[in-house]
């Protein structure tokens, strides 16, 4: 049994006949080709019941359809996702996201649509679902670079779950025991690398030669100093790449071996190539 002033949702037909004005604490939202009407039951100490806003009734129509109607994941991340706009921007750009995942789906078939859910996490899936060539091929209808913007975001998630991944400002702060402002100016000053996406930074934890103490790698400030004409995602793939003139080897091995030497020519070997 419901709660007094708990909302109820019923369903009509989508074309309702006439514009009459809905009964008193009831409102109407249209989705999916049916217009729902979702009121509140009057409470008995009360005299008006007052109605739900149009955002309410969705949400709670989302919630219900989670429990007992089709595909409740879907519902549960609808509800998530516009559980979370509080201010125009977030609204607009949860509408957009959420309408161009709407085209992505359609563009793909059961057989591509299988193989981007074997990914672990949702950034994965996305990143996936680009990758395919059907979402390929609608990047470049709308964007000729779109593609190889796709393929750089997927590098950079790569990168940045490589050798055992990242630490953010906070937690590198925090591990050792210095404000977040002074973990920014170790990575100003060099004797970091600090990976950006967007406004944040992420520091690899493969630079430190533990991740007890978190004391830079031997001679990494030599080296990123040697690779200055490089941005912090150049530095990276030098360090994390194989390098044709260290045989082939990575030169982030033979710094964990305190072999700096070698790694340094190469990298002003590298930043000198990549300055011109």
């Amino acid at each position: 049994m419901k709660a007094p002033g708990e909302p109820t949702v019923r369903s009509r037909e989508r074309h309702m006949s006439g514009h009459a004005l809905a009964p008193p604490g009831e409102t109407h939202f249209t989705l999916g080709g049916q217009t729902y009407a979702v009121f509140v039951r009057r409470e008995p100490d009360r005299n008006q019941t007052q109605a739900p806003s149009t955002t309410d009734a969705l949400l709670h129509f989302l919630a219900a359809a989670a429990d007992e109607g089709p595909a409740p994941d879907s519902w549960r991340a609808a509800a998530a996702a516009l559980n979370q706009v509080h201010d125009p921007l977030r609204d607009a750009l949860t509408a957009r996201i959420l309408q161009a995942c709407g085209a992505l789906i359609d563009r793909l078939d059961d057989t591509d649509r299988a193989a981007v859910l074997g990914a672990s996490d949702g950034l994965e899936i996305l990143l996936r679902a680009l990758e395919t060539p059907t979402a390929q091929e609608a990047l470049a209808e709308h964007d000729p670079f779109g593609p190889a913007r796709a393929r750089w975001l997927e590098d950079q998630q790569r990168l940045l779950a490589a050798e055992g991944g990242v630490q953010t400002t906070a937690d590198l702060a925090r591990a050792l025991g210095i404000t977040k402002e002074g973990v920014r100016q170790r990575a100003k000053r060099g004797s970091l690398l600090a990976l950006p996406m967007g406004s944040a930074l992420y520091f690899p934890v493969w630079q430190f030669t533990n991740i007890q103490e978190y004391k830079p790698l031997p001679g990494l400030r030599d080296v990123l100093d040697a690779l200055r004409e490089q941005d912090a995602w150049g530095k990276a793939i030098f360090l994390l790449g194989s390098e044709p003139a260290l045989n082939d080897d990575r030169p982030l091995d033979y710094l964990r071996r305190d072999e700096s030497g070698p790694v340094i020519a190469a990298a002003r070997q590298f930043g000198e190539q990549g300055a011109r």
